[in-house]
């Protein structure tokens, strides 16, 4: 893959919500996505939530031009992602009010994706199915491991159970 492909790999997943709720756009994408946005933001993202298993080795955002979290999560089908859900969705609730939000992890298939899906289903009241086939519509990339999905399916019977 030529770098050129690499730095644009991001997707849009959700523009502005009419009713104004949402005053920024909802990005997923990879490590070379992520890395782009210093070189070129055209998209204006200033909100960044980064997601891999060694930290200290993610891209250095400076914290005067971007809000940046970083969460610490294995792709490994036993890793257990769904208690990482409320944080991250607590993060991007927030972000979205001000800013442009690119959600990325290395390759922006399995961790940020199946962050995303679960943003998607509590957020925006989707099922999993519905979240799922919006993520991948928008980024075909979109393939948590088989434990991620597992979580999600679990997730969707919390939601289902807070919402009784």
């Amino acid at each position: 893959m030529q770098m050129n492909q690499q730095s644009k790999d991001m997707n849009l997943i959700i523009q502005l919500d009419k009713n104004e709720r949402l005053k920024g756009n909802l990005y997923l994408g990879s490590v070379y996505g992520a890395d782009s946005i210093k070189q070129d933001n055209s998209q204006k993202i200033f909100s960044i939530l980064s997601i891999g298993n060694e930290p200290e080795n993610q891209i250095k955002f400076d914290p005067k031009e971007f809000n940046h979290m970083t969460l610490e999560i294995y792709d490994h089908p036993n890793f257990k992602i769904l208690p990482f859900f409320e944080t991250a969705i607590s993060f991007i609730n927030q972000e979205l009010q001000e800013n442009n939000l690119l959600i990325h992890c290395f390759a922006g298939a399995s961790r940020s994706s199946t962050i995303v899906i679960a943003y998607l289903m509590k957020e925006h009241k989707m099922s999993f199915l519905e979240a799922f086939n919006l993520a991948k519509s928008k980024r075909q990339k979109t393939n948590p491991n088989q434990g991620f999905l597992e979580q999600l399916k679990q997730y969707e019977n919390i939601l289902k159970y807070q919402q009784q």
